[in-house]
């Protein structure tokens, strides 16, 4: 099994300084997504696939983002569950998966501000 990766985006540094921290206990590698990757697959972001030549020359978005990539079920807990501990705060977040490995990075943001509302829509 590949070596879990933790993708990152649109971090300050200080969360991002404390995220590597976790990440290193964890033994989760960790890789900054720039804007100019966020058309690449995730999938190839995360080892999967080929990147191909595209480049976003703007910030599509500015949201912070994390993709939880070669995560075991039980990483993904004690992964989650150190965030809380350690207060830090990332509220769009998701796991790689078959289904959405060929989306880009706008598109998984996309989807995850549409469930986020969703969510908090009064019921």
């Amino acid at each position: 099994m590949p070596q879990p990766t933790l993708l990152c985006c649109n971090l300050p540094s200080k969360k991002a300084g404390q995220l590597r921290v976790l990440a290193v206990r964890l033994r989760i590698a960790v890789r900054a997504v720039e804007p100019r990757d966020f058309l690449q697959p995730i999938g190839a972001l995360c080892g999967l696939s080929e990147p191909f030549d595209a480049c976003c020359d703007k910030d599509a978005f500015t949201d912070e983002m994390l993709v939880l990539a070669h995560f075991p079920q039980p990483l993904v807990s004690r992964f989650l569950d150190a965030l809380r501990a350690a207060r830090i705060s990332v509220p769009l977040k998701a796991v790689l998966t078959e289904a959405n490995a060929g989306w880009n990075f706008l598109e998984l943001h996309e989807q995850l501000r549409a469930e986020r509302e969703a969510m908090e829509q009064p019921r």
